[in-house]
């Protein structure tokens, strides 16, 4: 889901950053870098005038989505380095931003838990809850643990991302791709992209087992 939101962030950012990059006279990789991560901050600022998503709209509320984007328009970066590519040069930045991620995984794992033990509960009272019961409790626990870290999160965090540039007519250099990368996507999140898919991964291995993903217990349906 956050990756979703990361790419439509990115989008709407190409045409104007396109813009600024491909002036008449050659610029030198860190200033190129620099006009593209302020565009991209430029960009994440409009889209918090503009309304949820409708595709993931179920899983966050339109007061977290503005609080996401927000933060993520608020980080600061320092270029570290440069080195020659075959065909442009890669840009090192570390990006500084809001950690997200580990507030959210804290409540976020203690919330599925209780999830789990609740409906195992209940199954074994022989009432199992639905699908889509078990859906919209996930939700709901996302939901509220995602407000909880956006709001309370405080303690930043540095990510070193590589921003690729390419070299064209007249040495010109521009990124290599104007949709950010998966590094820097998960920078703008405060952590979230990356770490959402690796508990995605792991709660989707256990789900399958019938597990506890806090504990790791399994269950096999027979009491």
């Amino acid at each position: 889901m956050i990756q979703r939101v990361m790419k439509a962030v990115s989008l709407v950012c190409v045409g104007m950053v396109a813009l600024g990059l491909t002036a008449c006279f050659p610029l030198s990789p860190e200033a190129v870098t620099k006009t593209y991560l302020e565009g991209v901050k430029s960009e994440i600022t409009k889209l918090e005038n503009q309304p949820v998503p409708e595709e993931f709209s179920a899983w966050i509320s339109e007061q977290e989505y503005k609080a996401i984007l927000e933060r993520g328009s608020n980080f600061e970066y320092e270029i570290t380095g440069t080195t020659d590519t075959e065909d442009g040069v890669d840009v090192s930045v570390r990006i500084s931003n809001v950690d997200l991620m580990q507030p959210f995984s804290e409540d976020f794992k203690e919330a599925i838990s209780q999830l789990f033990k609740q409906a195992f509960s209940e199954s074994f009272a022989g009432n199992p809850p639905s699908s889509e019961e078990m859906t919209k409790r996930t939700q709901e626990a996302f939901a509220h643990s995602l407000d909880a870290a956006v709001q309370n999160a405080s303690d930043t965090k540095d990510y070193d991302v590589v921003i690729p540039l390419v070299r064209g007519d007249f040495g010109v250099l521009t990124p290599r791709q104007l949709e950010p990368g998966q590094d820097l996507a998960n920078a703008l999140s405060g952590g979230l992209l990356q770490g959402l898919q690796e508990f995605t991964e792991k709660l989707g291995a256990q789900s399958s087992q019938g597990g506890d993903p806090e504990s790791g217990s399994t269950y096999d349906g027979t009491k």
